[in-house]
């Protein structure tokens, strides 16, 4: 992700890949904490691979050629960090019990989910199991213990967070989404040529980037996609900053250049009537699709990580924070 380029940014829950026996995977009872999975296709021996065809079958029937069963294995204490996939998720557990805590897709402005750009996306700053119990009921949030024998079903794009509260044995499947296509679709529009013409038209007579202008542009750009789609010029930029990024410079993970952001204006300099007309074009497109396919938090999400990508093509993955702290103070 573009973001680890950043040299005070850092990847949450780092594994180490070790290869060892089952026997000394089940053996051992203290840290570090171990945890398998891979694809049964590739891992598993073909006579229990021949037995699990009809679990697999359901698992992924929704879109079968778009699909990854995998099996999962874990020592007791284990936890899978709070997160969540754009995908539908069937969990069945085969041995032991292991504990989740759910939230739907609206939990986003608690957990404050990392920004599309950072090595963590679709991980969450918060975790559910932090969270208090009015916090708890205020964004819907589920515990379940899944016992050996049972099923989950995960719909695309719900929280969860888990734990094994015994050794465990489980299988799950995931399968494409019809929102993910959508989302897919949104991302392959044809971008407006002011986007790719920009490195070469905010040049300053010293050959440098002209960041304020661009910040002006990008600025544009993100207002009518939230116009277009959200019905608010500054939807967007306000979720984009105050659930993604305002965390992680809370903590000094990312900074603001306290000089550009002076200079990032909040003024239109989109003058030109074609380029105007490409954006809202754009935009318009952009909001169709989101209308018409994705539900009102997935779109909400989609269009983030859209006018994320969008701000990191504008302006070079450096300036981003800075860029939606201008932007956001521009909302006021």
């Amino acid at each position: 992700r573009p973001l680890f380029q950043i040299s005070s940014v850092s990847r949450r829950h780092n594994y180490s890949e070790t290869q060892m026996s089952a026997q000394a995977f089940f053996e051992s009872s203290s840290p570090p904490f171990l945890y398998y999975s891979g694809e049964v296709e590739r891992d598993m021996p073909p006579q229990l691979l021949s037995a699990l065809r009809p679990l697999e079958h359901h698992l992924v029937s929704l879109y079968p050629q778009h699909s990854s069963v995998n099996l999962w294995l874990g020592r007791e204490t284990v936890v899978s960090p709070c997160h969540y996939d754009g995908y539908h998720n069937a969990f069945a557990q085969f041995d032991g019990k292991k504990s989740f805590l759910l939230a739907p897709p609206s939990a986003w402005a608690v957990l404050s989910a990392f920004p599309f750009l950072h090595p963590s996306h679709a991980q969450c700053q918060v975790s559910l199991s932090s969270l208090s119990p009015r916090e708890r009921r205020k964004f819907d949030v589920t515990e379940i213990v899944l016992h050996a024998g049972q099923i989950l079903y995960l719909p695309p794009f719900y929280f969860h967070e888990t734990q094994a509260l015994s050794d465990v044995v489980g299988l799950n499947g995931w399968t494409e989404d019809a929102e993910s296509r959508a989302a897919s679709e949104i991302f392959a529009l044809a971008r407006p040529s002011i986007v790719s013409k920009l490195s070469a038209a905010l040049q300053t007579r010293d050959g440098q980037p002209d960041m304020s202008a661009a910040a002006a542009l990008a600025m544009h750009i993100v207002r009518t996609i939230s116009k277009a789609a959200i019905g608010s010029r500054h939807a967007l930029t306000r979720r984009v900053w105050l659930e993604r990024y305002k965390p992680l410079v809370d903590v000094g993970e990312l900074r603001i250049n306290a000089r550009q952001l002076v200079g990032m204006m909040c003024r239109d300099m989109l003058h030109d009537p074609q380029m105007h007309s490409e954006v809202a074009a754009y935009a318009n497109a952009t909001a169709q699709i989101a209308h018409e396919r994705l539900s009102d938090e997935v779109q909400m999400i989609t269009l983030a990580n859209l006018v994320e990508l969008l701000s990191a093509i504008v302006m070079g993955i450096e300036h981003v924070p800075t860029f939606w702290s201008a932007s956001y103070n521009c909302t006021s």
